[in-house]
């Protein structure tokens, strides 16, 4: 298993989102989106994946989500200020104060002919008004939501999933979604070996003579594997035939290379299994599947390969669909192999019209010819 350090966008929850970019190693451009297990299968399956947009409250998924709830009351100005709809501002015509006595007067005529001098009157506004453009003003107050100047209004949008659930406004309307966005990372885990990680390897070591030291094996295979499933390919399958890959760009060069080999006849199906997943702590979401071949040179090797391991107690099948076995056969497992229980029909279509009988005794003397030149 194989964590990587992946940044994801995601909410801890059942309904959470996901960021899918380059971080997968796959070469896809970064998309924000959201998903939800509706079947509680623990993948991610098509229509589970929503897209995600940014709003002025932050990111906002767009998979089920609803309207919320609009109440709408009176702005609120302090003391006998006026709400000014064209200002938006709790207006009130501003007061003159005598310094010596206190007094407050309509006008400055007014304070000036009970004040000894004007320069004993100040401008006053009452409350918590202040002055601004010779007039006594405060912002507009709201007892609940937040004042709107279209409608010179107090607007409070609730959310029906719940005050925990913040409402985001998006193209003139405001939602909400149980799929919030928080960053996170490390919680996308690659499952499986990596492709080819048991492969044999050819020119193992040499003697000084030049003579093969180590393991030979005969009708070796590769480890092959494609996406079949989920967000990485954009829920695409890039385990389909070569004609429907080509010009697909969630699709690997690799990919595209093992269908034409299973189009070829020289790979084996071993298995799918989830390669990627998302930890959300209580829960792991499998957010792709691949499938795993094992393949081979030629059409032969395939075919010896699958009937041959079924009469060897050597081999355990063809191991995990996250982790092939895709070796090949030794020497002496070659050797005990019955030909006579082996079909090749499928090969002598291939080939020009030989007897059943010849080719595998041609086939046989040739490799025993090579083990004993091996062996001396």
């Amino acid at each position: 298993m194989n964590r990587k350090p992946i940044m994801i966008l995601l909410s801890i929850g059942i309904a959470s989102a996901v960021l899918i970019s380059a971080a997968f190693g796959d070469g896809l451009l970064p998309v924000l989106g959201c998903f939800h297990d509706y079947n509680g299968n623990g993948a991610l399956d098509s229509g589970e994946f929503g897209q995600c947009v940014t709003t002025p409250q932050g990111d906002l998924c767009m998979l089920d989500n609803i309207p919320c709830t609009e109440t709408v009351t009176a702005a609120v100005c302090p003391g006998e200020s006026v709400l000014n709809a064209v200002s938006d501002q709790c207006e009130h015509p501003v007061r003159y104060r005598c310094a010596g006595s206190g007094a407050i007067y309509h006008t400055l005529a007014e304070c000036s002919g009970d004040c000894s001098s004007n320069a004993n009157c100040a401008v006053y506004c009452p409350g918590n008004l202040t002055i601004r453009n010779n007039v006594c003003s405060a912002d507009p107050a709201c007892t609940y939501g937040a004042y709107n100047q279209d409608t010179d209004t107090c607007i409070e949008e609730t959310c029906p999933y719940g005050n925990a659930f913040a409402c985001k406004q998006f193209n003139g309307e405001t939602f909400c979604s149980e799929m919030s966005c928080a960053i996170s990372w490390d919680i996308i885990t690659n499952l499986g070996s990596a492709q080819g990680e048991d492969d044999i390897q050819d020119n193992g070591p040499v003697s000084d003579e030049n003579s093969c030291m180590g393991q030979i094996y005969i009708f070796t295979g590769k480890d092959r594997r494609c996406r079949t499933w989920g967000a990485t390919i954009a829920f695409d399958d890039c385990c389909r035939s070569e004609d429907y890959l080509f010009g697909l760009a969630q699709c690997k060069e690799k990919e595209i290379t093992l269908a034409r080999l299973k189009g070829d006849g020289l790979c084996h199906y071993v298995g799918q299994y989830c390669s990627k997943e998302i930890s959300l702590g209580f829960t792991d979401i499998c957010v792709e599947e691949s499938k795993s071949y094992c393949c081979f040179n030629s059409k032969l090797a395939r075919i010896v390969q699958e009937q041959g391991r079924a009469q060897l107690s050597t081999f355990n099948g063809w191991g995990r669909a996250s982790r092939p076995d895709c070796r090949g056969l030794t020497p002496e497992e070659f050797q005990v192999l019955d030909f006579s229980q082996i079909d090749l029909s499928e090969w002598h279509g291939d080939i020009e019209t030989k007897s059943q009988t010849e080719i595998q005794e041609n086939l046989q003397q040739g490799v025993t010819d090579f083990y004993d030149r091996i062996g001396n």
